[in-house]
């Protein structure tokens, strides 16, 4: 019977906890979450290896350690890292996490950042392949860092979140430093199912080189199909229709100024709306359940189209069209 009590106490603390979790997994700020593109190896607290998959991540302290939580996940899901703790003299008000790959090809850096001067950093590896005692960012490198990632939120610009309240999982579709948005892929019904990015690299001449994706995220129905602007276009305007989900979307896609690694300018809003100038569609005809939202925006000054963001579960619940410098 005591065991029995106990078990049940046990089960009833772990849930408590995990709904604790939950709750301020989906309320924390966004400067103490990462993403991890690409599944990397870290080591636990006993020494184990430890593969963390691809995907969102809070990332809180615990106690010597870096414990990472899933965006949408629960206390079970939770991972403990091994952490070097150290000291830093950024200034702060919230915990500042970061993600980057270290000056050793296969090595990656994990930093959480606290405002009372508190430093912790896990150091991983793709291959799984390395020595215990991992190389740390130098103050230089940190500081580097922090400027870049000031740098580019600074410079971005981010359309208010189109369409419903709904998913649990969020989603950043990025082209990343030296890619511009050139087209999406989906698969659509009624509304959008699944999205992807298009994505095409910026060579040192300003040229367009090689496509490539960013993988889709959402359900599995619906059918698929490759939206793309022309060749020789990037997007640099969005239209969003909307309800209670992503029902549709186009594309603007003015033409790329080599010389100056940037869009060239629409000659006038009308031409754009009316797609006289190039457009590429994606979604679905149908209308939203709820009513129907229609929005434009379009890349302010040299930026363009390089980034989609939102929350989808089975559909493409909410999205968000992201426009920076070209090597943000």
């Amino acid at each position: 019977m005591k065991n029995l009590k106990w078990i049940i106490g046990i089960v009833l603390s772990l849930i408590i906890l995990g709904i604790a979790l939950k709750s301020h997994a989906e309320s924390t700020n966004a400067l103490n979450t990462i993403e991890l593109e690409v599944p990397i190896h870290f080591l636990t607290p006993d020494g184990s290896d430890l593969r963390i998959g691809a995907g969102e991540y809070v990332v809180e302290p615990a106690q010597d350690w870096i414990r990472i939580i899933p965006s949408h996940g629960l206390a079970m899901d939770a991972y403990l890292l091994e952490a070097h703790v150290g000291r830093h003299q950024e200034s702060l008000k919230t915990p500042l996490a970061l993600s980057v790959t270290g000056i050793e090809p296969d090595s990656h850096h994990l930093v959480l950042l606290l405002p009372d001067g508190k430093s912790f950093e896990a150091t991983g590896s793709y291959s799984g392949i390395r020595s215990r005692a991992g190389s740390k960012l130098s103050r230089q490198q940190l500081q580097a860092l922090l400027a870049s990632r000031q740098s580019t939120r600074s410079t971005e610009f981010e359309t208010p979140l189109l369409g419903g309240g709904g998913g649990k999982k969020r989603y950043n579709l990025d082209c990343g430093p030296n890619g511009v948005m050139v087209g999406v892929t989906t698969k659509s019904g009624s509304w959008i199912d699944a999205l992807g990015l298009i994505c095409q690299e910026v060579n040192h001449d300003g040229s367009l080189g090689e496509d490539y994706t960013r993988k889709p995220v959402g359900g599995s129905g619906g059918t698929g199909r490759i939206d793309r602007c022309g060749d020789g276009r990037v997007v640099g305007g969005f239209h969003a229709r909307s309800g209670m989900f992503v029902n549709g979307i186009t594309m603007f896609c003015p033409r790329w100024d080599a010389a100056k690694k940037r869009p060239r300018n629409f000659k006038s809003p009308k031409d754009v709306k009316s797609c006289n100038t190039e457009c590429a569609f994606a979604g679905a005809p149908g209308t939203p359940f709820g009513g129907t939202r229609s929005d434009d925006f379009f890349c302010p000054g040299n930026k363009v189209g390089k980034a989609l963001r939102g929350k989808y579960g089975t559909y493409i619940d909410s999205v968000s069209f992201v426009c920076d410098e070209w090597n943000r």
